[in-house]
């Protein structure tokens, strides 16, 4: 099932679910976390063809600049996903979004085996397919 441009909650499935957050007033390089507690921050899901997407806030716009969410290796080279501007050169900022079963799904680089894995009360981090419960996103439109 592919996505159509809208905004939805994502949710990694591990620990009994734990919703995707991004804190208040983000800026560039920004962690994305998975946090218990917190409501879902809204992400806004905009389809760029095939199984390529691109994410960014719900409030934001189409504006060239724009933040959006990608890619950034931190001093250990651990690849995270963070708040990058679009377009920003040496990271990835448009998703596979594959199903996985059960109405989930998983995200990676496109062409890549990176995908999302998601820690409790952590920042998402990029590893190679384990095929493990952390590393599936239950992705749920949000009604207008």
């Amino acid at each position: 099932m592919g996505f159509t441009d809208g905004i939805y909650t994502i949710v990694c499935v591990a620990d009994g679910g734990t919703p995707l957050v991004i804190p208040p007033h983000p800026r560039v390089g920004t962690p994305v976390e998975c946090i218990n507690g917190p409501s879902p921050t809204l992400i806004r899901i905009k389809h760029i063809g095939g199984d390529r997407y691109r994410l960014s806030l719900a409030d934001s716009n189409d504006a060239p600049g724009n933040m959006v969410i990608g890619t950034f290796s931190d001093h250990e080279g651990t690849p995270m996903v963070v708040l990058v501007p679009e377009g920003a050169p040496e990271t990835t900022t448009e998703w596979a979004i594959d199903p996985s079963g059960d109405d989930l799904h998983t995200i990676h680089e496109e062409g890549k085996n990176m995908y999302w894995s998601g820690y409790r009360d952590s920042p998402i981090i990029l590893k190679g397919e384990e095929g493990a419960r952390n590393q599936e996103w239950d992705i749920r439109p949000v009604d207008n």
